[in-house]
């Protein structure tokens, strides 16, 4: 359901190339570059249910923090 409102109210109509979600981890590629995902894309998760927290990792050294392993 959360997916469905996000591709329905994305701010721009940016959104990720990729998503995936395990229990409470997201996976998600962004295409857009840094400035819209940390000024645009995450304050506008973070405005649609006040109970939820969203935050970025990016990739470094070609790895990223999934289901809590590297």
């Amino acid at each position: 359901m959360l997916v469905a409102l996000i591709w329905r109210e994305a701010e721009g109509g940016l959104l990720p190339g990729l998503y995936l979600r395990w229990v409470d981890d997201t996976l998600a590629s962004w295409d857009h570059g840094l400035d819209a995902l940390h000024q645009s894309f995450v304050p506008f998760l973070n405005g649609l249910d006040p109970s939820l927290k969203w935050t970025v990792e990016v990739e470094r050294g070609r790895s990223i923090n999934f289901l809590d392993i590297t």
